[in-house]
């Protein structure tokens, strides 16, 4: 302690008193003070200034440098641009192709919608027009009913069935189906053939086994003196048309043919024969008739209407006529079969005669009857007891009516009758060697 306070320095400290200040220089020193404070101030704002442009230095060398690069790459290899270029252009082309084809795809779309709503409209204007056809054809039906409904009141009391026709199921058995005789000097549909001894009851339909089970029964009647005479007439008439030369006299041999063959097969298998037999007719036994007198010379029944189901409804049938004419408008080969046996008839001219009359119908034979009556129905689909019986009806009120076309002889062509019998005869020896070589092979087996 005595040499601290024995130091001269602290004692000096101790005595020492402030100097005095007067007015003048405390003014000075606030004036002093606002002079540092202003140059302080005037400090900060030069360095505020100064970062303010070393950053405005900075962003524009930031932006220099970015201008640099680009300029750089703009100077870069003009391939290399002219393969971007190409590049873009491709891509265009190729979006524009792409946009014609969806702009091509389009309007075809538009047409199929403006075809289908065509097809539409067509469908309505057909079903419209359906509705009304069958309005009308069962208004006519109804008209026939109730006309045959007053024809049927003589029969009322009839002791074998209570109306003209009935439908039965197919019981009958074959021994009542045998087909009359057909020669040309007594045809199927002649008046002779359509009664039976007793004048019983026969089936007027007998369906094949591929048809319809069931058939229709009717009351045959007596040939009338109206039939008889329009029959007459009719024969008359062909027996007054002439005969064609180069007929033969004797008589015809007949076309044998293999059992599992048809007449058209044969035809088929052949080329010469097929050119020969360009056009030709096959006339059936049931609905075609010879002249009495001049038996080269006939006619045939064919149906002037048939009714046909419509493609699109099944449901929807209409009546149509029969252009009866149209495939035979010119000379034609014909032939014809009887009783299992084909035979060639000679070139024939077909000619429109009166149609059938109401008391024809009543007298034809019950398979004639069944023939036209399945070939009127042919092209519907469908078919019930109830339209077959219909149809019997309409024929019977002769609102249905029977072509009859008149055929002419006019002519013999012995190359097409030679060719068809040497061609008949190479195809049943052909069967019959390949029977006896199968019947010799199965002895060997044995």
């Amino acid at each position: 302690m005595s040499t601290i306070f024995s130091s001269p320095s602290l004692r000096d400290t101790a005595s020492f008193k402030p100097p005095s200040y007067d007015a003048q220089d405390a003014e000075r020193t606030v004036e002093f003070a606002l002079a540092v404070a202003g140059e302080r101030k005037k400090v900060v704002d030069a360095l505020a200034a100064r970062d303010a442009a070393v950053r405005r230095l900075a962003d524009v060398c930031d932006s220099l440098r970015e201008k640099i690069d680009i300029i750089e790459r703009l100077k870069g290899d003009p391939y290399e641009k002219d393969t971007q270029l190409a590049s873009r252009e491709a891509e265009l082309s190729l979006t524009q192709s792409q946009l014609a084809s969806a702009h091509a795809e389009l309007s075809e779309r538009q047409a199929e919608l403006g075809r289908a709503q065509d097809q539409l409209r067509e469908l309505k204007e057909t079903i419209t027009g359906l509705k009304l056809d069958a309005a009308a054809q069962e208004e006519t039906i109804r008209g026939l009913r109730e006309e045959l409904k007053d024809r049927q009141a003589p029969f009322e009391n009839t002791t074998c069935l209570d109306a003209p026709f009935a439908l039965r199921d197919l019981t009958t058995s074959s021994s009542t189906l045998v087909p009359p005789p057909f020669s040309r000097n007594s045809s199927a549909m002649s008046v002779s053939s359509v009664t039976t001894e007793n004048h019983s009851v026969r089936p007027a339909i007998k369906q094949n086994s591929d048809d319809l089970d069931y058939a229709i029964t009717r009351i045959n009647h007596q040939p009338t003196p109206e039939a008889e005479y329009t029959i007459l007439q009719r024969n008359k008439l062909l027996g007054d048309l002439p005969l064609p030369p180069g007929v033969p006299e004797d008589t015809l041999r007949p076309i044998v043919l293999p059992p599992s063959l048809t007449f058209h097969d044969l035809i088929s298998s052949s080329p010469s024969l097929r050119g020969l037999l360009s056009n030709y007719k096959v006339l059936q036994q049931l609905t075609t008739s010879w002249c009495p007198d001049r038996e080269e010379h006939g006619y045939m029944l064919i149906p002037a209407f048939k009714c046909t189901t419509n493609p699109r409804v099944t449901t929807a049938h209409r009546w149509t006529s029969v252009d009866v004419m149209a495939r035979m408008n010119k000379p034609t080969e014909c032939f014809y079969n009887r009783d299992g046996t084909w035979y060639y008839a000679g070139v024939y001219m077909p000619f429109r005669l009166d149609d059938l009359t109401i008391k024809e119908w009543e007298v034809l034979s019950n398979e004639t009857i069944q023939s036209i009556i399945k070939e009127t129905l042919s092209a519907r689909k469908n078919i019930s007891p109830q339209n077959v019986y219909e149809v019997s009806q309409l024929y019977a009120a002769g609102a249905l009516k029977v072509a009859c076309i008149g055929m002419q002889c006019v002519g013999f062509n012995r190359s097409v009758y030679d060719a068809v019998l040497q061609q008949a005869d190479r195809t049943c020896a052909g069967a019959d060697g390949n029977l006896s070589d199968a019947m010799n092979g199965m002895k060997l087996g044995r």
